[in-house]
């Protein structure tokens, strides 16, 4: 006769839940790992692969600083260019301005004696 398997009921192992039916479990699950070697660690390394990596840190350090000082000198000079350019176009609209009012004044006073001519050819 053929077995028949049930497979929505768990099979029970009832070894497993004495003490030593545990600890053989445990057992067999404890995995040691050595740990990895640190080359920082290492009382002989430490020292000098610290101070070799402060003194890569501070040269990259320097290195930066030096090109953001000469960016920044290259962007003041062209900040103090952008601002006299600015100047001497705000001259030149003040200028234009003023001059634009001249001709403005002196336009309505020929209009002016364009009119009074007009009245004293009508009056003769």
């Amino acid at each position: 006769m053929a077995q028949k398997y049930n497979h929505n009921v768990p099979e029970l192992n009832m070894s497993i839940c004495g003490s030593e039916g545990t600890r053989e479990i445990k057992d067999r699950y404890v995995n040691l790992r050595s740990r990895r070697y640190n080359e920082y660690e290492s009382s002989a390394n430490s020292p000098k692969a610290l101070h070799g990596f402060m003194a890569v840190m501070r040269q990259l350090m320097n290195d930066f600083s030096t090109s953001q000082k000469d960016e920044l000198k290259n962007i003041n000079n062209t900040l103090s260019e952008l601002k006299q350019t600015n100047i001497e176009i705000q001259s030149s609209i003040n200028f234009l301005s003023e001059q634009n009012n001249q001709l403005k004044n002196r336009i309505i006073s020929l209009e002016d004696d364009i009119k009074d001519n007009r009245n004293y050819i009508i009056l003769l």
